[in-house]
């Protein structure tokens, strides 16, 4: 439940706290008297108001010609920004808004409950602090000087995190409070202590220690961190981050990051001298990202990353999906896309960051590559596009890389352009659509093997027909009604066999592994774009849907089979053998929505010789309002094995969560990763621990205990 701050109606209504200088003075009472002239005395529901301020008291003395009140008794002031202080007794002068306050209780308005107030809102303000003190000193209209502070940014009835300070000041103007000699405690214990403290009381951003973390791994020891914020400009501001690992040493990282009218980024670096459990070398991270838009259609991307070592993304990470991650990346792109055209280049290149992954056989680079893809607005039935690719093909290891013979790696550069016309018919009760396109594929090749030729090239005429029906019925079940659907499809391709293909490089392709329904339904049985697979085949598939009231799709479904009418000659590589079966074994997928909160979703394709699955996937997903949440997932390829996943995450209490998950390979009789973890967060303050295992970059298993405290309420103070 949040602080809140109940601001009289008579405040509520006033003209704005800048016009409160021109204003008369309001004083209102139960009963009102009159000493020698100048005095006036509030008995009962005591007020003194001018603008968006007020005091409120049981008792007011009111000096006419000093403009001076002194309130005892439940006394009440409220500042013009919301602000609420509650003390036994305050002597006030109202021109000037200076004063003094004894046994002091103050609320400091949330800024965003400031603007309400000035936008003349009638709900209760958001407290962003709390606190009490010996005395207090009002010095103006936007400044607060307290002694003997306790404060608190907890909600009501919490005080798990406090600061205990000897004095405090509240800047409103600067948007800031300062405090003197702090003492933090958690749970009454102190557990850290700065001669002086910074926090904001609004938006606006101060240079200074960010308030300090703490954290503990299985690696690295314990881990000690002091941020320093520097508030550059209002558009782009730096982090500097010491660090103390107690197995590794001294650590310094840093981050800037800033802001344009169309775009954003950041830059961040790490570095680690001697590291002493890495044979005293010196590590680093360096990395940035930027996006931006140019006008409506074009925007940019750039990530750049590099690391100092190939066990450095292990050793620094706390989370397993960036631990298992293979590559670290450096990209670029830029793109256009409007209704007819979508143009991009893009720059990238991939170093591994795993050991097993030798560095001749990571991927190809790619600078640049170019992607264009237009499909002007169609006049009549004929709708034509033309799709258009240029890749630059770059590796380090272009050239022999032994073997023998030696082992020949290609490098160059490859354009594809494809021109198609199609003649789509759609009604509500189904579509046929022909479509006849010219797949050319030119290489300018450099590094190759001096028996194949420097500029192979290729031109594959694709013939296609894709067709559909809808059959749609009302269903009723237990008294509710339902919408069925039954969609048959035929899709027919014919590619004929181009053998020069044979001797082409394989920059990207393979025959891939279709691992959904509409996989079947491409063209080129080949991903990437070194190949265009022969073939003539009919691919005869069986949809449905279940879709509720709400329109909501409760089940969908999918079977379907390949009948090929001609073997397959070409392969991915040159000494593949060919194809022959006649049909493909049948795939098949769900998707369901079982009820509100359970999820399920499978596919399934046999193999051609009917004895076994080449892929098998089956998961379940479980989610409720009360934060419980829990998946399972078995996934079989035929050629990469069997591994089960499995996650859950329950809240055993109102503040705590558990949160546990792991992928076992049945194959391999290994646990590939693991972790369990427990987070406790008692709303200003939270304390996480999680335990992990996985693999590293070498194959061997590793554990990691990770530790955080965190005190939320505190984050953004400066020391």
């Amino acid at each position: 439940m949040p602080d809140l701050i109940e601001i009289p109606s008579e405040l509520r209504s006033a003209p704005p706290a800048g016009q409160s200088a021109s204003l008369p003075i309001r004083i209102e009472a139960d009963r009102i008297e009159v000493e020698d002239g100048n005095t006036v005395i509030l008995h009962g529901n005591a007020r003194v108001m001018r603008g968006r301020r007020g005091l409120y008291a049981e008792r007011i003395e009111y000096d006419r010609d000093a403009s001076r009140a002194r309130a005892r008794g439940n006394v009440v002031f409220y500042t013009a920004r919301g602000d609420e202080v509650r003390a036994d007794a305050l002597d006030l002068e109202v021109n000037t808004w200076t004063g003094e306050a004894a046994a002091v209780a103050v609320k400091i308005a949330d800024r965003e409950a400031t603007e309400s107030l000035r936008a003349g809102g009638g709900a209760p303000l958001l407290a962003r602090a709390r606190g009490r003190a010996q005395s207090m000193r009002l010095e103006g209209a936007d400044t607060q000087r307290l002694t003997g502070v306790s404060m608190t940014t907890c909600e009501p009835g919490n005080r798990a995190v406090v600061l205990n300070a000897r004095e405090m000041v509240f800047d409103h103007a600067r948007g800031f409070g300062t405090a003197k000699s702090v003492t933090v405690r958690l749970k009454g214990v102190p557990i850290f202590y700065f001669p002086t403290l910074t926090f904001p009381i609004s938006d606006k951003r101060k240079t200074g220690f960010l308030f300090p973390s703490a954290g503990y791994t299985g690696k690295s020891g314990w881990m000690v961190a002091a941020p320093y914020y520097i508030n550059l400009a209002p558009h782009y501001d730096a982090t500097v981050t010491p660090r103390i690992l107690s197995r590794r040493g001294a650590q310094i990282a840093g981050r800037f990051r800033y802001l344009s009218a169309n775009g954003r980024g950041r830059v961040h670096g790490e570095w680690l001298p001697s590291d002493n459990a890495f044979d005293d070398q010196d590590r680093h991270a360096l990395g940035y990202q930027h996006h931006h838009r140019f006008g409506r259609n074009w925007s940019a991307d750039v990530n750049l990353q590099t690391v100092s070592d190939r066990d450095y993304v292990s050793d620094f990470s706390s989370e397993i999906e960036t631990v298992a991650s293979s590559y670290t990346a450096r990209t670029a792109r830029l793109e256009h896309i409007s209704e007819t055209l979508r143009f991009s280049a893009r720059m990238a290149a991939h170093d591994p960051a795993d050991r097993r992954i030798l560095r001749n056989d990571r991927p190809y680079s790619r600078l640049p590559q170019l992607n264009l893809d237009w499909a002007p607005r169609g006049s009549g039935v004929v709708q034509a596009r033309l799709e258009a690719e240029y890749t630059d093909f770059r590796h380090d290891y272009c050239g022999a890389v032994g073997g023998t013979p030696p082992r020949v790696k290609p490098c160059g550069t490859r354009l594809r352009v494809k021109p198609s016309l199609s003649a789509p018919v759609r009604r509500r009760y189904g579509y046929i659509e022909p479509k006849m396109s010219l797949q050319t594929i030119r290489y300018s090749l450099h590094r190759r093997d001096p028996l194949s030729r420097a500029s192979p090239s290729v031109d594959v005429p694709v013939f296609s027909i894709d067709s559909g029906l809808l059959f749609e019925r009302k269903l009723e079940r237990g008294g509710a009604a339902y919408r069925q659907t039954l969609e048959p499809r035929l899709f027919y391709v014919n590619i004929p066999e181009k053998r020069a293909q044979r001797t082409f490089p394989n920059f990207d392709t393979d025959e891939g592994s279709a691992s959904s329904f509409e996989h079947f339904f491409r063209e080129n049985r080949f991903f990437g774009g070194d190949r265009v697979g022969d073939t003539e085949h009919l691919t005869v598939g069986l949809s449905g849907r279940i879709i509720d009231h709400s329109g909501r799709q409760r089940l969908k479904f999918g079977l379907g089979q390949i009948i090929y009418l001609q073997d397959r000659v070409l392969g991915a590589s040159a000494d593949a053998k060919p194809a022959t079966e006649d049909v493909s074994g049948w795939f098949a997928e769900f998707d369901a929505a079982l009820s509100g909160r359970w999820h399920a979703n499978g596919f399934a394709r046999r193999n051609e010789r009917g004895n076994g699955f080449d892929w098998f996937r089956l998961a379940a997903d479980y989610r409720s309002r009360e934060r419980r949440s829990a998946t399972l997932a078995y996934t079989f390829k035929d050629a990469a094995g069997e591994q089960v996943n499995a996650a859950f995450a329950t809240p055993p209490g109102r503040r705590w969560r558990l949160k546990a998950s792991g992928a076992y390979s049945l194959r391999e009789d290994e646990i590939r990763a693991a972790a369990i973890g427990v987070d406790f967060n008692g709303c200003c303050w939270a304390i996480r621990a999680v335990a992990q295992r996985y693999l590293d970059g070498d194959g061997d298993h590793k554990n990691r205990l990770v530790l955080t405290l965190e005190l939320n309420a505190l984050g953004n103070s400066r020391m």
